[in-house]
């Protein structure tokens, strides 16, 4: 079997599956984090702070349109000089890296917290990337018709947080959009909710695999929608049923729902790890995308790593594994920037780039 990424394009169920995962679980696992500045109006933030996004699916429209050719990133790299396109990739790739191991740090927190409260996390990080490796190796195909394949999970989250506004629990009372006086904590929390949206920059992964007759701005702007709903849903459930000063304490909002509507007894009492069986999956999903998506960038970075693509993956892989292992935690530092370089990493950088391909002639190259 060929383990290198095939040549196969993919249609629309693919696409609006990989849209929706590569932004979901990210937007999810920044919840604990995201709140600790103001999170009263957090579901109204998540609303506006898709825009952007929307825009950006436009501007990646009119780019494929011009181009008529999905990989983005090579002909960037056709139409540039080597100053020029070598700093933008490699801060891609960087980036990349960077949202990579702050996800896996958060997967390490939350099974340290509900599930193997005495393992080591050199044996949870080898193990989670073990399996990541062993599923990036068989290419964009497996992995796309893996995420159709399990999309179920996200439906069965989406339906579960729906039916949280219908527990004894929820109050509507403390839902109204109240803002804070000060302008800079209102500006960082917006910052924070609007880094919720970064994994859309993983679709420039998955342009050279697109057919060419799918309508991708409809499609991923749906995506993006659901997105946004599942979003806005999940910061109005917690914040109705917990309130405003408990709700800063939670370090995952969404599992602390779910056991606190199950507390009988029998098979209902530990319905919680059913969920976080899901939400595990769910993230598994997100970061099978994410690694994938930095050893593509690796690639266009370094051109020949594409003869050598099983080990330019567990080179990445295994470089998160030691990030995660040898460096220090965020969870007590100020992620303003984290959340700004997500936002420039994931929004202002391809959208320049998106800009600079429509306005270049269509086969120029440098």
């Amino acid at each position: 079997m060929n383990l290198r990424d095939s040549d196969q394009k993919f249609g629309t169920s693919k696409l609006f599956v990989y849209t929706y995962c590569s932004t979901i679980t990210l937007g999810v696992i920044l919840l604990p984090y995201v709140g600790s500045e103001e999170i009263r109006s957090a579901w109204l933030k998540v609303i506006l702070s898709v825009i952007p996004y929307l825009i950006l699916l436009g501007l990646f429209h009119l780019t494929l349109k011009k181009q008529e050719r999905g990989d983005l990133i090579e002909v960037f790299r056709e139409k540039t000089l080597a100053i020029i396109h070598i700093p933008v990739i490699l801060y891609l790739f960087i980036s990349a890296v960077a949202t990579c191991r702050w996800g896996i740090e958060t997967l390490l927190i939350i099974v340290n917290s509900y599930l193997l409260t005495n393992t080591s996390a050199w044996i949870i990080v080898g193990y989670f990337l073990f399996i990541i490796f062993f599923s990036i190796i068989y290419g964009i195909e497996a992995i796309a018709k893996f995420l159709v394949t399990l999309f179920i999970m996200d439906i069965v989250i989406f339906i579960t947080v729906i039916f949280l506004f219908f527990t004894e629990d929820f109050k509507w009372i403390y839902i109204p959009p109240v803002l804070s006086v000060d302008t800079m904590t209102f500006l960082k929390s917006s910052i924070s909710d609007m880094s919720r949206y970064a994994g859309v920059v993983a679709l420039l992964g998955f342009f050279p695999y697109m057919k060419n007759d799918v309508p991708f701005l409809k499609v991923s702007t749906i995506s993006l929608l659901f997105v946004m709903i599942t979003f806005s849903m999940v910061a109005i459930v917690v914040l109705g049923t917990f309130g405003f000063d408990q709700a800063l304490t939670l370090l995952s909002p969404l599992t602390t729902l779910i056991q606190s509507v199950t507390k009988g007894t029998g098979i209902f009492e530990r319905l919680d790890l059913i969920f976080l069986t899901i939400w595990l999956v769910s993230f598994y999903k997100i970061s099978v995308i994410q690694i994938w998506f930095t050893s593509f960038l690796l690639k266009k970075l370094i051109p020949p790593l594409k003869k050598t693509d099983i080990m330019t993956k567990l080179l990445v892989v295994v470089s998160l594994f030691f990030l995660v292992i040898l460096t220090p935690g965020y969870v007590n530092l100020d992620l303003t920037l984290q959340n700004m370089n997500l936002i420039l990493y994931s929004f202002l950088v391809p959208s320049i780039l998106g800009i600079f391909l429509i306005a270049s002639k269509r086969g120029e190259s440098q």
